[in-house]
């Protein structure tokens, strides 16, 4: 039986920097920081007593993210890493005009491959 339930929305504009740094010719670390600016929209439901109570804020966050690359063949690479998002926002309830504090945290672990289609640039400059 459903009491309440909570339904939020986040949209964020990043400002950032990547750097990708070649520890041998196979191994790339690539490194990953940005600002985000966070807007946010809620809408929780209470079914026993008030009903639909929406909400909306705005707030800052923080995005990064680290990625370790193998260059298996010059067409093919694997790679492993993990990233950390936290937001924060302000929202003001409507139903109550209240403040209401959001903290949210994301983060995880990834595995990623990449295949490169084509001819290497070096190859088709050779030739001409």
């Amino acid at each position: 039986m459903l009491v309440v339930t909570e339904d939020d929305k986040f949209n964020a504009l990043r400002l950032g920097a990547v750097a990708d740094l070649w520890l041998t010719p196979q191994w790339k670390l690539t490194l990953d920081a940005a600002y985000a600016r966070v807007w946010q929209k809620a809408l929780d439901i209470h079914y026993f007593t008030v009903g639909p109570d929406p909400a909306s804020g705005q707030g800052n966050g923080l995005q990064l993210e680290g990625i370790l690359n193998y260059q298996v063949t010059d067409y093919f690479n694997l790679g492993v890493g993990g990233r950390w998002w936290h937001y924060h926002t302000n929202a003001t309830d409507q139903v109550f005009n209240s403040l209401l504090k959001y903290t949210t945290e994301r983060y995880g672990v990834f595995v990623q491959g990449s295949v490169k289609f084509g001819e290497p640039l070096a190859a088709v400059l050779v030739r001409r």
